[in-house]
């Protein structure tokens, strides 16, 4: 989640390049960011309407932490091969 409730939105490339989807508030107008993660792969961000609606998301049973699981686990192994790449 990315702002976009009281301002419009920032930094939503760097969770979309992470590998995860995006969620933001509805305030994306002239926003290239949004423009170019909608435009690429639409069903990786989100736009949602409310903080409540974030706050229903947030306690939702369809986001479990499977999720997260999986996330942790691409973040070790892109660590791994940044650090590699490195040495």
């Amino acid at each position: 989640v990315d702002g976009g409730f009281l301002k419009s939105v920032h930094s939503l490339l760097e969770p979309f390049w992470g590998g995860s989807k995006v969620y933001c508030g509805p305030a994306v107008h002239r926003s290239t960011e949004y423009d170019f993660v909608s435009s690429t792969k639409p069903h990786h961000i989100d736009i949602l309407p409310t903080t409540s609606s974030l706050e229903e998301f947030v306690k939702s049973s369809d986001n479990n932490l499977d999720d997260l699981t999986l996330l942790s686990e691409d973040i070790m192994k892109e660590s791994s091969r940044l650090k590699n790449s490195l040495l």
